[in-house]
């Protein structure tokens, strides 16, 4: 499956569990296998999902609310080196997402500094 669905994928309602980025992709619920954000840039696209994990430090989870930072910014050895840019196409697409108000799956995947977040694979 593509992914390139705005909102719920049909038959993985919300909290469905994932072992694996594999199965999140072969699901269509985020076929990024390394970046965190899917979406089209386009003035007519959008986010389709993002999923949160330990890659960004400033990322914040607070359940019902996140502060998602972006992508990019990270050199070889993923330290944050320079700010986000809307320039950068994943990026775009959030920000086309809040313009078109267009809903944005969110997974959250391992993160030991965030409650919400599983032990192990992707929810």
């Amino acid at each position: 499956m593509s992914g390139r669905v705005y909102g719920h994928i049909s038959g993985y309602p919300v909290g469905s569990r994932f072992k694996s980025k594999e199965e999140l992709g072969k699901a269509g619920v985020h076929v990024q296998r390394q970046a965190g954000i899917h979406g089209d840039p386009s003035d007519n696209g959008g986010a389709f999902s993002i999923c949160l994990s330990e890659g960004y430090e400033d990322n914040k989870d607070n359940g019902e609310t996140i502060i998602y930072v972006g992508s990019g910014g990270q050199d070889d050895d993923q330290e944050q080196v320079e700010d986000q840019s809307f320039d950068h196409s994943p990026n775009k697409s959030l920000l086309v997402s809040s313009k078109t108000k267009r809903p944005v799956r969110v997974v959250r995947g391992k993160n030991a500094n965030s409650f919400y977040a599983p032990e192990s694979g992707y929810v």
